[in-house]
């Protein structure tokens, strides 16, 4: 009979391939940006202050995918306007439209429509999305 040290060698030996082995086949090798296609190119906006149409006071923070060399620059170099469009967008809301999951979506879905047709204006691609990353909301 072989001693405990051997056969616990002769395991690793043997068993560490083997389970290298069969524990690669879980991995998804694949890249994970080429299969969703290209990375965002976020743009970040400064702290959008507005107020609702029914008044309540929303401080808001947002990240727009840009997509497009151009569409960035013009949303860079246009800062103001870009804060105005969401504020606009901030402002035709109400109380109840801003809270919860769906009202950020619904948000978000909005700026992006307000954002698209500023970018229609200057002749560059729209933008992929815009994702609320921060919203705080209190009355005045």
């Amino acid at each position: 009979m072989l001693p405990i040290y051997v056969l616990a060698g002769l395991i690793v030996l043997i068993g560490t391939p083997v389970a290298i082995g069969l524990g690669a086949s879980w991995i998804d090798w694949s890249d994970p940006v080429a299969v969703s296609g290209e990375a965002p190119k976020w743009v970040g906006s400064e702290t959008v202050r507005a107020t609702t149409s029914d008044g309540e006071v929303v401080k808001a923070r947002v990240a727009i995918d840009a997509g497009d060399a151009s569409t960035r620059s013009v949303l860079e170099e246009n800062r103001r306007d870009v804060a105005m469009l969401m504020q606009i967008s901030i402002a035709s809301q109400d109380r109840n439209a801003v809270r919860g999951a769906e009202g950020m979506r619904r948000l978000s879905e909005d700026m992006r429509e307000r954002l698209n047709t500023f970018a229609a204006g200057h002749q560059v691609p729209g933008v992929k999305q815009v994702i609320v990353q921060d919203l705080l909301i209190s009355q005045p």
